[in-house]
């Protein structure tokens, strides 16, 4: 993979939700970034640390779809964003356009920055 290539992904992880609102979540982005690898939601991962689950999908944001419409969640969902600044703000720009989004932490590195936020239904506008 290229130094471009690789300023191009971004990982999301969803945690704190029901496996139909990470699905909702990925099925947006996998629409407004179409040249991610797969066209299905990431398999959930469970962690050793209770009973929690993480749902953890890779996207290539160097080409744009359109971003979808404001979509239904069941409930809020906590999104962990990770890549270069440019490509994490692409993410959380696609997921303006479809749910309530909250930023709740972020971190800088070098090159990459982590990026926490919290997804809740869409606000009528």
């Amino acid at each position: 993979m290229t130094t471009q290539q690789d300023a191009a992904q971004v990982t999301v992880v969803l945690n704190d939700c029901a496996a139909q609102d990470a699905d909702t979540v990925f099925r947006s982005l996998n629409t407004a970034f179409p040249a991610s690898p797969s066209g299905a939601p990431g398999g959930p991962i469970s962690t050793r640390q209770g009973r929690q689950t993480a749902w953890i999908e890779n996207f290539d944001v160097s080409s744009e779809g359109p971003h979808s419409a404001a979509r239904e969640l069941g409930g809020p969902v906590t999104a962990d964003l990770q890549g270069c600044p440019a490509a994490v703000r692409k993410v959380e720009h696609a997921l303006e356009d479809s749910f309530a989004v909250a930023e709740h932490g972020l971190i800088h590195g070098d090159q990459e920055i982590d990026v926490q936020l919290l997804i809740e239904p869409a606000r009528p506008r």
